[in-house]
């Protein structure tokens, strides 16, 4: 801002002051008239000015909306950075304010200065949210003693490392305020001198709810070849669990952990075999609060896995992996053990026999959302039996690959027909549709064009 309008009445009244001297007037009157004009319309033409500090922050953290403050600042600049361009007033109010600085990224940088780590802890105030993103192991030891001065102030802590440092994950428990922890080992694991992770005990504070864990490379991950002491008390208080991408944690470790996870609710796992042995029946792993679990194996070992858990509170069940073959009677064992209130189900990349679908509906009376993932069409018969018997009551989502178009319109029509609460039944999901089936049967075109017309478009028409 350059404050134009004001600079614009200024020369006009220049202007009139020269024409004023140069005819008849008085020259005093003239000058007086002008400023006062400028005095009454200047808070209208630079009303950054005169906004009082305390509102200008308020509406700077409005702003903001919770975006991230990259330091150095990206290509784009984001907030607070556009804010200290306007005027050295406004770069004053923006350094200040401590809610502008409660989620910085500090992007990959070797030679950010420790002193200006300092300074950026020091603006966030006391609210204490830093993420630190793409982190080089040796400049993560360069940094440590300034984060130790401020372990207090962290609740959210997002780490990717180039190297595996044991230091690392010892100085976890040093952060007692520390909510959230993600970390993400990168590439070349194997350099020189490297820590190695496999002589250090991975801990974390009890005020621990959500960890997420993952790696580039499968070799040297934490909880691989890290020392796990499932007593921990932060694993008691966990609410979220993620292990992701190459992190594939051995079947049995993963069982272990989760015995000891009695207040986990969602958890994201990628499994693998071990040498360990599977725990019998009498020895099943109870996760009591567990609501969500999504669980991933490239490994004919989910069988085992889900043979091993008892989850009294299961929602919602999604299997990811390509194992064979499909573990029906443990999965419809688990449903039971959960007292067959699961709420949605979803499989991909896991394919499952058009003959296990019945089994599976039946055990599921509650479930909303649907997504099967079959190596066969899904046949008519399954679908009027579906529909005779009134199943899937409460079913609002699905994704499946039916045998006949016009019976897979049915069922959704059948289910919007039956629905107690207005608005309710199939509304949301895909339907894979053959196209020469649609053509060559005209009362599945008239059924086609309804169904998309009562589902206002959130249904979606895959036409194959």
């Amino acid at each position: 801002m350059k404050h134009c309008l004001e600079d614009l009445n200024i020369e006009n009244l220049n202007i009139e002051m020269l024409h004023t001297q140069t005819g008849s007037g008085s020259p005093t009157k003239h000058v007086d008239e002008g400023f006062e004009y400028v005095r009454r319309v200047a808070p209208w033409e630079t009303p950054q000015k005169h906004v009082p500090p305390e509102i200008l922050g308020k509406i700077f953290v409005h702003c903001l909306d919770g975006e991230a403050v990259f330091i150095p600042p990206k290509a784009s600049p984001s907030m607070p950075w556009l804010l200290g361009q306007i005027c050295s007033r406004w770069r004053t109010i923006a350094l200040e304010e401590h809610q502008l600085w409660d989620n910085v990224v500090i992007a990959s940088c070797k030679f950010f200065p420790r002193l200006a780590l300092e300074e950026v802890i020091r603006r966030s105030g006391e609210s204490r949210i830093i993420n630190l993103n793409h982190v080089p192991g040796e400049y993560f030891k360069i940094i440590l003693p300034t984060l130790r001065r401020h372990c207090n102030r962290f609740q959210s802590l997002e780490i990717e490392i180039t190297r595996p440092t044991a230091t690392l994950l010892s100085e976890m428990c040093l952060f007692d305020r520390l909510e959230s922890l993600e970390i993400h080992y990168g590439h070349a694991l194997h350099t020189p001198n490297s820590d190695d992770p496999s002589r250090t005990e991975f801990s974390a504070p009890p005020s621990l709810r959500k960890l997420i864990l993952s790696s580039d490379i499968s070799d040297h991950l934490p909880l691989n070849n890290t020392r796990i002491n499932p007593a921990a008390p932060f694993w008691e208080r966990l609410t979220y669990l993620e292990v992701k991408n190459n992190t594939c944690v051995p079947i049995f470790t993963m069982l272990h952990i989760l015995g000891q996870c009695k207040a986990l609710v969602e958890c994201s796992l990628l499994l693998c075999d071990d040498s360990g042995s599977i725990r019998d029946e009498s020895e099943r792993v109870t996760v009591p609060s567990l609501q969500l679990i999504t669980a991933q194996s490239v490994d004919p070992i989910l069988t085992d896995f889900f043979a091993s858990l008892n989850l009294p509170s299961l929602r919602i069940l999604k299997m990811v992996g390509l194992s064979e073959p499909w573990p029906q009677h443990e999965i419809l064992a688990l449903i039971d053990r959960s007292g067959c209130n699961l709420e949605g189900f979803y499989n991909a990349d896991f394919t499952m026999p058009p003959e296990c679908v019945m089994p599976l509906i039946r055990a599921m009376p509650c479930v909303a959302h649907v997504s099967l993932d079959t190596d066969a069409p899904i046949p008519c018969s399954t679908i009027d039996t579906i529909i005779s018997e009134n199943l899937l009551p409460y079913l609002v989502f699905v994704t499946a690959w039916f045998d006949s178009s016009h019976a897979a319109l049915k069922l959704v029509e059948t289910t919007w027909a039956r629905s107690v609460s207005p608005g309710g039944g199939i509304r949301d999901g895909v339907l894979y549709i053959d196209s020469a089936d649609i053509r060559a049967d005209e009362e599945a075109c008239r059924v086609l064009k309804r169904v998309v017309s009562q589902s206002g478009g959130s249904l979606g028409i895959s036409v194959c």
